[in-house]
């Protein structure tokens, strides 16, 4: 099923507001990015989880939590994402979804998510990443 469209309204708001989210994050503001981004995530309806722009927002606050070593809301909103009618195969969100259960100790989770993530993306999706994640997969016996 597809994603549901925003109205041409909201969508401009949840825009505005994402476009000051991501000014702050640029300028490593991380809580007031959050802040933003879950102010435009709180225009779109319910559920959430059926609209477009849905996933794009949780994975960009569940980012920002990653940034801050904030482990459990990084998953919790990348979970979301993945929930989302258009955030169902992104390697980014299973990549940062894996990395923050194996920051959390929950391996076997951490494994399915980011092995997952590579099946999607490949070794680009970990391009830019710590190499610990890569390796951990390998290690768990992944054909990479």
């Amino acid at each position: 099923m597809a994603a549901k469209v925003l109205n041409d309204e909201l969508y401009e708001q949840v825009e505005l507001l994402s476009e000051a989210g991501n000014e702050f994050a640029d300028d490593e503001e991380y809580d007031a990015a959050i802040e933003k981004f879950k102010e435009a995530l709180d225009i779109i309806p319910q559920p959430k989880s059926a609209y477009e722009g849905a996933a794009w927002l949780y994975s960009s606050i569940g980012d920002l939590y990653f940034l801050k070593d904030d482990f459990e809301n990084a998953a919790e909103n990348f979970a979301a994402s993945l929930n989302c009618e258009d955030g169902k195969t992104s390697a980014f969100a299973q990549m940062r979804l894996g990395q923050s259960l194996l920051e959390m100790k929950d391996e076997d989770k951490a494994f399915e998510h980011l092995y997952k993530a590579y099946r999607l993306g490949g070794k680009p999706v970990f391009a830019e990443e710590d190499s610990k994640y890569l390796s951990y997969l390998s290690k768990r016996g992944a054909k990479l």
